[in-house]
């Protein structure tokens, strides 16, 4: 009797402006998968091979080659549509969509220079100060990456690069949905998140703890310090052993 059939791997595939760029099984390059002005659908290989460790440079090689079809079979991209755009203007129309679909994560912080109240969401100050007055054609994948390097130098951590950069891409998305754009940039790859964090004091914990401190020692329940913090820096003459595991 045969055994089960062996399930294949779905090949992968990339989205590009106009069409994608996907793996073919039965060959070693990668392929285009496009439609023509007149409907039909069109894959063929784009000649790119993919080296060891290099998928990504293929990918984009690909999707070079690809954008080259487009023009050649009259399908370019307007190079009129969003000249002149700036920064400025996508953060504007994010934070007018926030505003319209009444998105809790909207504040609204006073500028100290003119007085009044502004809105804003959390981690855009970061994309304010590097991005400020550059021209949306400007924002390459490589203008991306040089911010998450600045991030980085600046002691952010994993998950809050992640934020800022999804903050950017719903900007640039926003603009395409609005017409104003017609492409986006290549946004790189997330970087890599730390672990969640451990060794919260349990609910009935914390009553036992609470029981023999001050009440002056009790906040720390609702700041959420975890329970070495407490032991090391708030408690280190109150002995702990027998309430925490």
């Amino acid at each position: 009797m045969e055994g089960p059939a062996e399930k294949t791997a779905k090949p992968r595939r990339w989205r590009a402006d106009k069409g994608c760029v996907y793996e073919n099984p039965q060959s070693a390059c990668l392929w285009l998968d496009y439609r023509t002005p007149s409907g039909k659908r069109v894959r063929e290989s784009s000649g790119v091979k993919v080296a060891p460790k290099k998928l990504r440079e293929a990918i984009q090689k690909a999707k070079d080659i690809l954008a080259q079809r487009f023009e050649s079979i009259g399908l370019g991209v307007d190079s009129t549509i969003g000249k002149g755009l700036r920064y400025e203007d996508i953060r504007k129309d994010l934070l007018d969509r926030y505003e319209t679909r009444g998105f809790r994560s909207l504040k609204h912080k006073l500028n100290k220079e003119t007085g009044k109240k502004e809105p804003t969401v959390w981690g855009m100050i970061h994309l304010d100060k590097f991005f400020a007055a550059w021209k949306v054609s400007a924002i390459t994948q490589a203008a991306i990456r040089a911010f998450v390097e600045t991030r980085k130098k600046d002691g952010a951590e994993g998950a809050t690069i992640n934020r800022n950069v999804g903050l950017l891409q719903s900007m640039f998305r926003t603009a395409r949905r609005s017409g104003k754009l017609q492409t986006i940039p290549e946004f790189p790859e997330q970087q890599k998140v730390n672990p969640p964090r451990q060794g919260y004091c349990t609910p009935e914990q914390f009553v036992l703890i609470r029981s023999h401190l001050p009440e002056n020692l009790a906040l720390p329940q609702f700041l959420s310090i975890r329970k070495e913090k407490i032991c090391k820096n708030v408690l280190t003459e109150v002995s702990l052993l027998c309430f925490i595991q």
